[in-house]
């Protein structure tokens, strides 16, 4: 999971460098972190309910768990579906944004995943 996390600053890093680039790719460097972590949620959930730490799928630790990870992915879906990027005009909101979602993340990590680490260790999950 560490390594997962650390990709996904690692673009979340990326994506800041692109401010003042092409507007394009800075979007694909935006899909390229949903995809990212829509795919690192649904490994965490499916190492989750394997483990049936929060009572597995529909569990309350589960389901709170799940929402948050729904939050966090509607907020980059917010700015991928919406009116095309303009960097020159937006730069300092995109950097504002990126900054907020890399504090949202850590803030997930402290309050969530942080939960699920002795019972993932226990089932053999590192």
């Amino acid at each position: 999971m560490d390594e997962e996390h650390s990709e996904c600053f690692d673009i979340i890093e990326r994506a800041s460098q692109l401010i003042h680039d092409d507007q394009e790719m800075m979007r694909d460097t935006l899909r390229e972190l949903y995809c990212h972590l829509q795919d690192h949620f649904d490994h965490e959930e499916h190492l989750m309910n394997q483990c049936k730490f929060g009572g597995g799928i529909g569990g309350q630790g589960w389901q709170g768990h799940h929402s948050d990870h729904e939050r966090i992915l509607r907020k980059i879906s917010v700015l991928l579906d919406g009116p095309p990027l303009c960097l020159s005009d937006h730069h300092e909101s995109i950097k504002e944004f990126l900054s907020r979602l890399a504090r949202d993340l850590n803030q997930h990590i402290a309050q969530y995943d942080s939960l699920y680490v002795e019972t993932f260790h226990k089932h053999g999950i590192n």
